[in-house]
């Protein structure tokens, strides 16, 4: 509310944290619509806030420093996650989406190996 009431403008790093506000909207979403908890998007938040860590940080210091150097080190740490975070997810399914797929015979009782949490 302070951009609308205080400030005349928007800057990158209100903008941003748009981003980091919409992305933490989307997670919750999704966690409504699915019941799972996406850890790519916990990533994709991380890599907004270090984004908009080290524009801040250029915007007021001018200067390099080892500092930005440790950012976008972790920022492309983080993108490496999303890559195997990806790859295993495509390559390994999860086991619940195959205890979903199957149909439950009525006949046959529950067994303690059909639960999710186990």
């Amino acid at each position: 509310f302070e951009i609308l009431t205080v400030k005349k403008y928007a800057s990158i790093d209100d903008i941003l944290l748009l981003f980091i506000y919409l992305e933490l909207g989307e997670m919750v979403g999704i966690y409504f619509k699915t019941n799972h908890m996406p850890v790519r998007f916990l990533i994709y938040v991380a890599i907004t806030a270090l984004t908009r860590l080290l524009i801040s940080d250029i915007q007021h210091d001018h200067k390099a420093d080892m500092d930005q150097v440790i950012i976008t080190g972790s920022i492309l740490i983080l993108a490496l996650s999303i890559l195997v975070v990806r790859f295993a997810s495509w390559n390994y399914p999860s086991v619940m989406k195959e205890k979903h797929a199957k149909t439950p015979t009525p006949l046959k009782p529950p067994q303690p190996q059909d639960d999710e949490l186990a």
